[in-house]
Protein backbone atom coordinates (compact mmCIF):
# COMPACT_ATOMS: atom_id res chain seq x y z
CA UNK A 1 0.00 0.00 0.00
CA UNK A 2 1.17 3.54 -0.84
CA UNK A 3 0.45 4.82 2.69
CA UNK A 4 2.64 2.11 4.25
CA UNK A 5 5.72 3.08 2.24
CA UNK A 6 7.23 5.42 4.91
CA UNK A 7 7.28 2.52 7.40
CA UNK A 8 10.05 0.80 5.42
CA UNK A 9 12.61 3.61 5.36
CA UNK A 10 15.81 3.22 7.37
CA UNK A 11 15.20 4.60 10.86
CA UNK A 12 18.54 6.42 11.15
CA UNK A 13 17.97 8.10 7.79
CA UNK A 14 14.48 9.13 8.92
CA UNK A 15 15.94 10.74 12.06
CA UNK A 16 18.54 12.64 10.05
CA UNK A 17 15.92 13.71 7.50
CA UNK A 18 13.57 15.19 10.10
CA UNK A 19 16.36 16.67 12.21
CA UNK A 20 17.63 18.59 9.18
CA UNK A 21 14.14 19.57 8.05
CA UNK A 22 13.16 20.87 11.50
CA UNK A 23 16.35 22.93 11.65
CA UNK A 24 15.82 24.36 8.17
CA UNK A 25 12.08 25.06 8.42
CA UNK A 26 11.66 25.99 12.08
CA UNK A 27 15.16 27.07 13.11
CA UNK A 28 15.01 24.42 15.83
CA UNK A 29 17.95 22.19 16.68
CA UNK A 30 16.68 18.88 18.05
CA UNK A 31 18.16 15.58 19.16
CA UNK A 32 16.12 12.37 18.97
CA UNK A 33 16.93 9.78 21.65
CA UNK A 34 14.38 7.05 21.00
CA UNK A 35 13.15 4.84 18.17
CA UNK A 36 11.08 6.39 15.36
CA UNK A 37 7.75 4.80 14.44
CA UNK A 38 5.25 5.38 11.63
CA UNK A 39 1.46 5.27 11.47
CA UNK A 40 -1.03 6.26 8.75
CA UNK A 41 -4.05 6.55 11.10
CA UNK A 42 -5.81 8.95 11.41
CA UNK A 43 -3.30 10.82 9.20
CA UNK A 44 0.19 9.77 8.02
CA UNK A 45 2.69 10.65 10.73
CA UNK A 46 5.89 9.64 12.49
CA UNK A 47 6.21 9.67 16.26
CA UNK A 48 8.89 9.16 18.86
CA UNK A 49 9.78 9.81 22.52
CA UNK A 50 12.58 11.67 24.25
CA UNK A 51 13.38 14.79 22.19
CA UNK A 52 15.93 17.36 23.31
CA UNK A 53 15.97 20.97 22.12
CA UNK A 54 19.35 22.63 21.72
CA UNK A 55 19.69 26.42 21.78
CA UNK A 56 23.01 28.23 21.76
CA UNK A 57 24.72 24.83 22.22
CA UNK A 58 22.76 24.09 25.41
CA UNK A 59 19.80 21.88 26.17
CA UNK A 60 16.85 24.22 26.87
CA UNK A 61 13.93 21.78 26.73
CA UNK A 62 12.94 18.14 26.52
CA UNK A 63 9.70 16.61 25.22
CA UNK A 64 8.37 13.22 26.23
CA UNK A 65 6.63 12.73 22.88
CA UNK A 66 6.50 14.21 19.39
CA UNK A 67 4.10 13.59 16.52
CA UNK A 68 5.17 14.74 13.06
CA UNK A 69 2.33 14.94 10.54
CA UNK A 70 3.59 14.63 6.97
CA UNK A 71 2.26 15.59 3.55
CA UNK A 72 0.91 12.80 1.36
CA UNK A 73 2.13 14.04 -2.02
CA UNK A 74 5.08 11.70 -2.57
CA UNK A 75 6.01 8.76 -0.30
CA UNK A 76 8.26 7.00 -2.84
CA UNK A 77 11.35 8.91 -1.74
CA UNK A 78 12.32 9.86 1.81
CA UNK A 79 13.76 13.13 0.51
CA UNK A 80 10.31 14.11 -0.76
CA UNK A 81 8.55 13.60 2.57
CA UNK A 82 7.72 16.98 4.09
CA UNK A 83 6.55 18.04 7.54
CA UNK A 84 3.02 19.44 7.64
CA UNK A 85 2.90 20.26 11.35
CA UNK A 86 4.43 19.10 14.63
CA UNK A 87 2.94 18.32 18.05
CA UNK A 88 5.19 18.16 21.12
CA UNK A 89 3.68 16.72 24.30
CA UNK A 90 4.85 17.10 27.91
CA UNK A 91 7.75 19.43 27.23
CA UNK A 92 9.86 20.78 30.08
CA UNK A 93 11.36 24.18 29.28
CA UNK A 94 14.33 25.49 31.27
CA UNK A 95 14.47 29.18 30.44
CA UNK A 96 16.62 32.06 31.70
CA UNK A 97 17.74 35.55 30.72
CA UNK A 98 20.19 34.12 28.17
CA UNK A 99 17.84 31.85 26.23
CA UNK A 100 14.30 33.29 26.50
CA UNK A 101 14.59 34.30 22.82
CA UNK A 102 14.17 30.58 22.06
CA UNK A 103 10.41 31.19 21.65
CA UNK A 104 10.92 34.28 19.50
CA UNK A 105 13.18 32.24 17.23
CA UNK A 106 10.42 29.66 16.69
CA UNK A 107 7.78 32.32 16.04
CA UNK A 108 9.96 34.08 13.46
CA UNK A 109 10.44 30.83 11.54
CA UNK A 110 6.75 29.93 11.00
CA UNK A 111 5.77 30.03 7.33
CA UNK A 112 2.75 29.05 5.23
CA UNK A 113 0.31 26.60 6.87
CA UNK A 114 2.93 24.82 8.97
CA UNK A 115 2.18 24.76 12.69
CA UNK A 116 4.17 23.95 15.81
CA UNK A 117 2.21 22.94 18.91
CA UNK A 118 3.32 22.27 22.49
CA UNK A 119 0.73 20.73 24.83
CA UNK A 120 0.65 19.73 28.52
CA UNK A 121 4.03 21.30 29.24
CA UNK A 122 5.95 23.01 32.04
CA UNK A 123 8.23 26.02 32.09
CA UNK A 124 10.87 26.76 34.71
CA UNK A 125 12.31 30.28 34.61
CA UNK A 126 15.66 30.31 36.39
CA UNK A 127 18.16 32.91 37.57
CA UNK A 128 21.91 32.96 36.91
CA UNK A 129 22.46 30.53 39.79
CA UNK A 130 20.03 28.06 38.20
CA UNK A 131 17.48 28.65 40.98
CA UNK A 132 13.82 28.66 39.91
CA UNK A 133 12.25 32.14 39.97
CA UNK A 134 8.83 30.96 38.86
CA UNK A 135 7.15 27.88 37.46
CA UNK A 136 4.35 27.65 34.90
CA UNK A 137 1.98 24.91 33.79
CA UNK A 138 1.31 25.28 30.06
CA UNK A 139 -1.87 23.84 28.56
CA UNK A 140 -0.76 24.73 25.05
CA UNK A 141 1.51 26.96 22.99
CA UNK A 142 0.70 27.20 19.30
CA UNK A 143 2.89 28.82 16.65
CA UNK A 144 1.19 29.49 13.31
CA UNK A 145 0.74 31.80 10.35
CA UNK A 146 -2.69 33.42 10.71
CA UNK A 147 -5.24 34.48 8.07
CA UNK A 148 -3.50 37.84 7.67
CA UNK A 149 -0.21 36.06 6.92
CA UNK A 150 1.26 37.24 10.21
CA UNK A 151 3.22 35.00 12.56
CA UNK A 152 1.21 34.28 15.70
CA UNK A 153 1.75 32.68 19.10
CA UNK A 154 -1.24 31.57 21.18
CA UNK A 155 -0.79 30.17 24.67
CA UNK A 156 -2.79 29.17 27.74
CA UNK A 157 -0.85 28.79 30.95
CA UNK A 158 -0.87 29.09 34.72
CA UNK A 159 1.54 30.98 36.95
CA UNK A 160 1.10 30.51 40.72
CA UNK A 161 -2.17 28.68 39.90
CA UNK A 162 -3.52 31.77 38.13
CA UNK A 163 -4.66 31.15 34.51
CA UNK A 164 -3.36 33.45 31.79
CA UNK A 165 -3.83 33.61 28.04
CA UNK A 166 -1.10 35.04 25.85
CA UNK A 167 -1.37 36.19 22.24
CA UNK A 168 1.56 37.58 20.24
CA UNK A 169 1.33 38.60 16.59
CA UNK A 170 4.34 39.51 14.48
CA UNK A 171 3.46 41.09 11.14
CA UNK A 172 6.69 40.97 9.13
CA UNK A 173 5.05 42.79 6.18
CA UNK A 174 3.83 45.83 8.15
CA UNK A 175 6.78 45.57 10.58
CA UNK A 176 4.42 45.69 13.56
CA UNK A 177 3.97 43.48 16.62
CA UNK A 178 1.04 43.02 18.98
CA UNK A 179 0.99 41.35 22.38
CA UNK A 180 -1.94 40.71 24.71
CA UNK A 181 -2.03 39.08 28.16
CA UNK A 182 -5.38 38.25 29.78
CA UNK A 183 -6.32 36.85 33.17
CA UNK A 184 -10.02 36.66 34.01
CA UNK A 185 -9.21 35.69 37.58
CA UNK A 186 -7.19 38.88 38.10
CA UNK A 187 -9.49 40.94 35.84
CA UNK A 188 -6.34 41.80 33.94
CA UNK A 189 -5.90 42.66 30.27
CA UNK A 190 -2.65 44.16 28.96
CA UNK A 191 -2.18 45.11 25.31
CA UNK A 192 1.03 46.34 23.75
CA UNK A 193 1.62 47.45 20.16
CA UNK A 194 5.02 48.37 18.76
CA UNK A 195 6.92 48.77 15.50
CA UNK A 196 10.20 47.06 14.69
CA UNK A 197 12.82 47.25 11.97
Amino acid sequence: SYFLTPAFYNENLVKIHFKNQILKKYNLEVKFDKKFKYSFFPKPHYYTKGINFIYDKRNVAKSDYVKINITVKNFFSLNNIRIKNIFFKKTEFNINIENYTFFEKILSSVQRDEKINFIKSKLFYKDQNNDVIFFSNISNINFLLNEDQAQELKANLEIYNIPFSLNIIKDFIKKKSYAKIDSHKLRLSIINNFDYE
